[in-house]
């Protein structure tokens, strides 16, 4: 894995925390995209909102990096993260409840700045943990 990506990835890290999410313009490039379980997003103003909504629903919100490998330009990362829902989350109003939630991202680095992420969060689990409404899916119909 190159050092380009270990940089960025470190300098990614330290986003996501108040103090540290002023300084995304300096990690993520102007070009950047996520894709992910909660819908696509495009550039740094959209990036800082996504992750300044996290900051806010889950004040103690603590990330672990369970798994990861990478090759040129692209990292893959198995993490999770707890936190208390202090106020609203993606429209679920705060509930003082812990959780934990598990995803996996792809990270793609260009010109040593993150341009673009594949990201896959639990957004099931997280909503059965925070007692909303789930959505009218039925597994059992895949299997006739």
């Amino acid at each position: 894995m190159s050092d380009d990506i270990l940089l960025v990835m470190t300098r990614y890290r330290d986003l996501w925390t108040r103090s540290g999410l002023g300084n995304a313009d300096g990690v993520i490039d102007e070009r950047f995209t996520r894709h992910g379980s909660s819908g696509a997003l495009r550039g740094v103003p959209a990036f800082q909102r996504y992750v300044a909504h996290y900051l806010t629903a889950f004040p103690d919100l603590v990330f672990t990096v369970d798994d990861w490998f990478g090759t040129r330009d692209r990292v893959v990362v198995r993490y999770g993260f707890t936190g208390t829902q202090a106020e609203s989350f993606m429209g679920i109003a705060g509930t003082g409840k812990p959780v934990k939630a598990e995803g996996l991202a792809i990270y793609r680095v260009a010109d040593r700045k993150l341009i673009e992420i594949w990201d896959y969060l639990d957004l099931f689990g997280l909503a059965v943990q925070l007692g909303a409404p789930l959505p009218s899916i039925n597994p059992a119909l895949s299997l006739k």
